[in-house]
């Protein structure tokens, strides 16, 4: 097992060696150095293509203060256009993503996002010398939504950590500084797209709780706005759509956002004399809502200076919407020829032999026979039965079913297992373990069936249960209800007996001398339950070291008595260990995180993790796999290991 960690360091190095010509890169260019366009990032272009295009799409875009030029982003390039139309001038370059641009107050600057630093970060493009300047320092963040202060003296932006958190709008002085985080805001307030009007004393803003949520509930933002004296904040909409990317107009007097109405999104203005709303265009473009709205929940958009239009973009096209509701919006024709740098090609050439015979990648469902010198176990759906220490594995059925949870009969003459068949549905069949004879169906309603466990003092063969309708009719890659019922048949087949609902107990398994099912639970650890699921017993729970970003030690996933004896073995995570269960009254809680510290003898049986674990019939032999290998430990052997 020690040997295949060396098949890490050569990617270590590789790693090592990259960060290494990247922080050198940064050192030239804190010292002032200068380097060609394209090595603004570690990655280099190795391949460009040609672009000739009319159309693009989440065009973010800004007005000219004159009103006769429009900035915009195109795959990670900005372009300028005159208001009226034509093709577009092209005026940043390279490997680096620039996005979201914005005028400066007097038309001579631009700010925008990039990554060009290697992760992102404000920069300043001068318009008359085309020289860009790095605005903020350290790529472990997360920036977007970009905007001058009407006086032209700070940028303010939208910031979060790389790995999580949630934006928070930051002021940077254009002459430098690190910011600030200017509002009092909680900490799960998430703060993006702000936006001046006419009252400089305004920051308009959208704002949400928390970065994005999973089956999104509506609404997700709301519009809001910063007295930048009393430093209070206000809510401003309170639309079921959401409310979004908050456009004012330079005379005070109109507010243009984003909201989703049904299934579109489309724009809303409102006078702000009276508050009066009324659609201004419907639909436009998507929303991005349910993500984590990375460049926006909406491309950017800008008021004309005379206040009597509004700059947007939908459809792949940029629009003019005028104000007056009885006029219509004309597209601002742009074209666009440019050669597009790419990096290199992520491909890789990895043979795929077509032999008749392959190595698999895993091994499922470890179980070993009673007399320990057999282990059956699931290949590509299939169940196989294989010598122990190394024997050849032997494809057990010729059934064209998928196949899962091998379960041994108590005299190792017959192996139980599970299927699956679109066409009719899962059964419980055993076959001989020795291969003869066909297999036999033993359940007679088809069903999904998991985890079979044979029981060692009674002909009876437990398992878990779910109607193969819920199959049919999930909603996506999980089966609600699949594992509903915990059920026994008899061994020899016929109508299974419903024990309980398995209300998150699972992995039923047996010891000998005793007919209880032992279970596990997330909560309560190792269980044990009668046939008729009364008499619930809580034997031991198993924990080990806290996770990052938790206060709570992570609980086994599984827990399986040893068939003989007071042992457990024990899931955490993917490491696997032996603990004690003492006889005690209640149940006792062993913690792993440090086994030779555990309040009851514990050890780890794992060095690089593993899966499926399994007892031996002595229960004093531990089998797991991990890829496609079988992993034994001796517990005997250990201890006499430790005393040498």
């Amino acid at each position: 097992m020690h040997n295949s960690i060396s098949r890490f360091v050569p990617l270590f190095l590789s790693v090592l060696l990259s960060l290494i010509m990247f922080n050198d890169a940064m050192a030239r260019q804190d010292a002032g150095e200068s380097e060609p366009s394209h090595k603004d990032l570690p990655l280099e272009p190795d391949r460009s293509v040609s672009l000739s295009i009319d159309e693009a799409s989440w065009i973010s875009l800004d007005l000219h203060p004159t009103g006769e030029k429009i900035i915009f982003e195109m795959m990670g390039n900005l372009f300028e256009l005159p208001v009226t139309g034509g093709e577009a001038t092209q005026l940043t370059h390279g490997m680096g993503f620039d996005t979201q641009p914005v005028y400066s107050p007097d038309g001579t600057k631009v700010a925008f996002i990039s990554d060009r630093s290697g992760g992102d970060n404000l920069w300043i493009l001068d318009l008359e010398t085309m020289e860009t300047t790095q605005r903020t320092r350290g790529n472990n963040y997360r920036m977007q939504d970009p905007v001058f202060t009407p006086d032209g003296k700070y940028i303010i932006a939208a910031r979060t950590g790389l790995r999580g958190g949630v934006h928070k709008l930051r002021m940077y002085h254009v002459d430098g500084g690190s910011g600030t985080e200017f509002m009092d805001t909680p900490n799960n307030l998430k703060t993006i797209e702000p936006a001046f009007g006419a009252d400089d004393r305004y920051i308009w803003f959208s704002q949400r709780t928390s970065d994005w949520n999973y089956n999104a509930i509506f609404p997700q933002y709301q519009i809001a706005k910063f007295d930048r004296e009393t430093g209070e904040r206000h809510t401003q909409t309170a639309r079921l759509g959401s409310g979004f990317r908050p456009t004012l107009s330079p005379d005070g007097r109109w507010l243009v956002y984003g909201t989703r109405h049904e299934q579109e999104t489309g724009l809303r203005i409102r006078d702000l004399r009276n508050g009066d709303e009324r659609w201004l265009a419907f639909p436009v473009q998507r929303d991005d809502q349910e993500s984590r709205a990375t460049r926006g929940v909406l491309p950017s958009m800008s008021f004309t200076p005379d206040s009597r239009a509004v700059i947007t973009t939908y459809g792949g096209k940029i629009w003019r919407i005028p104000i007056n509701p009885a006029a219509e919006a004309t597209e601002i024709p742009f074209t666009i020829n440019t050669d597009i740098a790419l990096g290199p090609r992520l491909e890789f050439k990895y043979p795929i032999p077509d032999d008749a015979g392959f190595i698999a990648r895993q091994i499922r469902d470890v179980a070993p026979s009673p007399d320990g010198n057999r282990v059956a176990f699931t290949v590509l759906n299939e169940i196989y039965v294989m010598e122990l220490p190394d024997g050849e594995p032997r494809k057990l059925t010729n059934m064209d079913v998928v196949e899962a949870y091998p379960a041994w009969s108590p005299d190792g003459r017959w192996i139980a297992f599970a299927t699956w068949n679109p066409e009719v549905g899962g059964h419980i069949y055993r076959m001989r373990s020795d291969g003869r004879r066909d297999a036999e169906r033993l359940t007679n309603m088809p069903g999904i069936y998991q985890q079979i466990a044979w029981s060692k003092t009674q002909d009876r063969i437990v398992a878990i249960r779910g109607d193969k309708r819920t199959y049919y009719q999930s909603p996506g890659p999980f089966v609600p209800f699949a594992t509903d019922e915990l059920v026994w048949i008899p061994s020899n087949g016929g109508d299974y007996t419903f024990i309980t609902s398995t209300d998150g107990r699972d992995n039923p398994h047996f010891i000998k001398n005793d007919d209880r099912i032992y279970l596990n639970h997330s909560q309560r650890g190792l269980i044990s339950i009668r046939y008729d699921g009364t008499d619930e017993r809580e034997h031991v729970r198993v924990t080990g070291s806290t996770v990052p970003g938790s206060s709570n030690p992570q609980r086994a996933s599984a827990i399986y008595k040893a068939p003989e004896g007071d042992q457990a073995l024990a899931q955490v995570g993917s490491d696997i260990y032996t603990v004690t269960i003492p006889r005690a009254g209640e149940a006792q809680t062993i913690s792993v995180s440090n086994p030779d510290n555990a309040s009851f003898p514990a050890s780890k049986v794992t060095d690089i993790g593993g899966q499926f674990p399994a007892w031996a019939w002595d229960g004093r032999t531990v089998h797991w796999a991990i890829g496609n290998g079988l992993f034994t430990y001796n517990l005997d052997e250990a201890e006499a290991r430790k005393r040498e």
